[in-house]
This record gives structure tokens, sequence and C-alpha cells, in this order.
């Protein structure tokens, strides 16, 4: 009879307080990458902001259920780039992570919209910034994924801003490498390549497994905005003030009343954490 007291008591409180269960990634669907889901496109965009964070990041990791095994960064090893990447892991999936812009040297390839073309002997045109931020971490990212991509695990990739767009890119060329990717989800990325890199993109299947995040009226998610020269990939997600649109249709905003202030990641949780339904556990602390 006692045990059976108890026993009730214990599953009220966790009735009560679901997000004392919660423990981040032991929520994520690894398996589940070519449809939406509130749980991971939270719980990457959580991923994706503590990889941005200095000395704290490990801890964050760590409260997410993640540990980081690689962090690369581009800074030094190549002109005008400084590209940053955590490689995180646990049981069932690898994480990479791309955070955005955090440098005067980031900025200078979010705006240098020069085209490169036909690389990795593809028929296509890149933004020339993305690329070269892509090109100066790959090698690494590849040979990190080597060693952590045992059986049992998928493949992740995630980005805010330039990160979603260098995520983009990687996506594509770890795929013509030959390696399988179960899912990516960018938060207010730009445009990354023309109508050719797009075309490619889908035809490698890769654009059901992308999966585009834009809060509102943020601009940088409309550059280029040369939409005739540069295109999107991926199924398109967008919040308005209201609720999440998942696989949205079509632009609601004007470019006149597009704004930066919806851009930076912390206004991406923020709109998540308002909008998500009420059965999405949230990890503690977060």
């Amino acid at each position: 009879m006692k045990r059976r007291t108890a026993l009730l008591a214990l599953l009220a409180v966790s009735t009560l307080t679901p997000a004392a269960a919660a423990r981040g990634f032991d929520e994520f669907e690894a398996g589940n990458g070519a449809r939406p889901s509130w749980n991971n496109t939270y719980l990457l965009a959580l991923a994706t902001q503590a990889s941005g964070q200095g000395a704290n990041r490990g801890a964050r990791f760590g409260e997410l259920g993640l540990r980081e095994v690689a962090r690369i960064n581009s800074g030094g090893r190549r002109r005008n780039t400084d590209t940053q990447v955590s490689i995180l892991v646990n049981r069932s999936v690898v994480v990479v992570a791309f955070p955005g812009s955090a440098s005067f040297k980031d900025w200078f390839n979010d705006f240098q919209i020069r085209k490169k073309r036909n690389p990795w002997g593809q028929r296509m045109a890149l933004h020339n910034g993305f690329y070269r931020a892509s090109e100066s971490v790959y090698a690494r990212v590849k040979a990190s994924l080597r060693r952590h991509l045992v059986s049992g695990r998928r493949l992740w990739l995630a980005g805010h801003s330039l990160g979603g767009a260098v995520a983009t890119l990687t996506a594509l060329r770890l795929k013509l490498d030959g390696i399988t990717i179960t899912g990516l989800y960018t938060y207010g990325a730009p445009r990354a390549g023309d109508k050719k890199f797009a075309a490619l993109y889908s035809r490698l299947g890769l654009g059901k497994r992308t999966h585009r995040v834009v809060n509102h009226r943020d601009r940088v998610a409309r550059l280029p905005v040369i939409a005739r020269r540069w295109k999107h990939v991926g199924r398109w997600h967008y919040m308005d003030k209201q609720r999440m649109h998942f696989n949205r249709g079509g632009d609601p905003v004007r470019r006149r009343k597009r704004r930066f202030g919806d851009h930076p990641m912390d206004q991406y949780l923020r709109a998540m954490r308002r909008l998500m339904p009420g059965t999405i556990r949230r990890p503690i602390g977060f």
C-alpha cells in the first residue's frame, strides 16, 4: 500500500511539472529529418545559440545533453574569414552547429556578394563570402565527422544568420562527398546560391530535409535582395506574432516593413517560447 501511494505521488509530480523531466536532446527526434517538429526546431536553436557563447558554452551544451568534441575556428588561418563551428554528440546524434556573425570579418563575408562560379566541379554559382567561410573550416569538419559519426548516430546541421548559410553550403558539400545528412535547420539564413545551386540541392534530396525558420520581419532572411540571382532552399517555416506557420508558401512581409530587430538569435528563441504548444517540454534552465 505504501509503495502504491509513493508511486501515485511520483506520477502526480511528473504530471504537474513536465519540464522537470525534460533532458534537452533526450527529447530530440533523431530520425525525423523530413517532417518539421517543434522539438527539433527549438532544441537545434538552443544548440546554435550555445555554440556562439564563450567559456560558458560547454556547460550549456551539457545542460542540453550534448558534449562538444571539437571546436573549429578559421580565424587567423585564412584571410578575411572568422568562421566558428561546434561538433556536438550524444548517443544518437552528431550536431554541427554554426553560430551567427560575431566579428567584422564575418560581416565582411556576409556582404561580399560576388559569385563563386562552378565550385566543387558543379555548374552553379554561390555567394562568394559564404563559400569562403565554408571552405575555411570544411576539411576539419569532415575529419571530425569521420571520427565521431559512428554507427547509431545521425548527422544534423544547424546555423543562424551567416552560420545558416555556411551550414547550407557545408551540407551540400558533405552530400557530394557521400556523407548522409538526416536534417538541417537554419534560423534567419540569407540566400547562399543561384537557381542552379538550388536545383542541385533539391535533386540530391537535401531540400526536403532542410528547414528554414524565419522570425516575422527578419530582413537578413530576405538577403541578398536580388532574388532573380539568389535562391533559397528547403522548406520555409515562418513565425508571426500569432503562430508558427510550418511549410509556409509566399512571403507575407512587404520589403518596406522588414527589419533587423527580428534577426538576433535571442529574438528567435523568445518567439519560439511564446508560440510553442504547452505540451512541448522545455529543457530545465532554457
